[in-house]
């Protein structure tokens, strides 16, 4: 039995159990929250906060709820057949800020560790922007996303966000890349060398 099968009773108290269940089937769920819960263990192991920072298995469970809930909706009043990577993104990172399963020890000084969730959403956002395959820390020493980084850690401290929010902070920066690279590609291209010369 897996942590998963002993978290699985919460369910019923969710009035959209069943069409959880029937909609993204007990099998993608457990993949859901073991792929978090893995990401999250990696994140604290790798921040060196194992001593100070745990992971809520049961805070954890109710932000997958949470988020499955939400792409159910999208699915069932907007029409979308499959969120985008960003949409997946956007609405896991904002229950991951709203519930907090990354939890301070209780013996824990204080520390940058009571940041630990947003830094742990915004070490996934990284990741997905610098398109790095690495672990999810490797992206947060990533120079070029250092601005990027620092901004968004003041935003999620700081300011008012909901999903819609992460999501259009993930297509924005993904608009001014997709600009750079025309921009590029025009410089490079003959017609550029025509208007030139």
């Amino acid at each position: 039995m897996s942590r998963f099968d002993d978290l699985h009773h919460i369910l019923p108290q969710f009035s959209m159990y069943d069409g959880l269940l029937k909609d993204f089937g007990k099998q993608d769920l457990e993949n859901r929250f073991c792929s978090l819960l893995s990401t999250a263990k990696i994140f604290v192991s790798m921040t060196g906060h194992s001593g100070t920072v745990e992971v809520c298995e049961e805070t954890l469970f109710v932000v997958m709820v949470d988020y499955c809930s939400d792409i159910l909706r999208l699915k069932t009043n907007h029409g979308i057949d499959m969120p985008n990577e960003i949409k997946t993104l956007s609405y896991e990172s904002y229950w991951i800020l709203r519930r907090k399963p990354l939890r301070l020890v209780a013996n824990s000084t204080i520390t940058d560790a009571v940041y630990a969730n947003e830094r742990f959403v915004i070490s996934r956002m990284m990741k997905f922007l610098a398109d790095d395959d690495d672990c999810n820390v490797s992206a947060l020493t990533n120079e070029n996303l250092k601005f990027l980084y620092e901004t968004l850690f003041y935003f999620l401290k700081y300011r008012k966000y909901d999903a819609h929010a992460i999501e259009m902070i993930l297509l924005s920066f993904y608009a001014g890349v997709l600009y750079q690279n025309n921009v590029e590609m025009f410089k490079s291209s003959s017609v550029d060398t025509k208007l030139t010369n």
